[in-house]
């Protein structure tokens, strides 16, 4: 199994994410971005194994947190893309 997985250690819960399921995945260079349920973003460094940030966008009001369905990198942008039909995007430059 290790070797399939790549020998991935221990699974790690990012402190934001407690409460949120992971619905999309997308893969950026060295950094894999990670969406939630409840409208969460969080981006992770691979080289590092460190969480680079965790957000909800602001656009998104608390009461009404929305699921990431869909995250697309597209150059240095990545497309977010939520259950309700809103999409936003980022920069890639961190």
């Amino acid at each position: 199994t290790e070797a399939l997985f790549g020998g991935c250690g221990k699974p790690k819960m990012l402190e934001s994410s407690k409460d949120a399921s992971v619905t999309s995945l997308a893969l950026a260079g060295e950094h894999l971005w990670v969406g939630h349920s409840k409208g969460l973003i969080s981006v992770w460094d691979l080289k590092s194994d460190k969480m680079l940030f965790s957000t909800t966008p602001e656009f998104l009001e608390a009461a009404s947190r929305d699921t990431v369905n869909a995250l697309y990198v597209m150059g240095q942008t990545v497309w977010v893309g939520f259950n309700r039909g809103s999409v936003c995007l980022y920069s890639r430059t961190l």
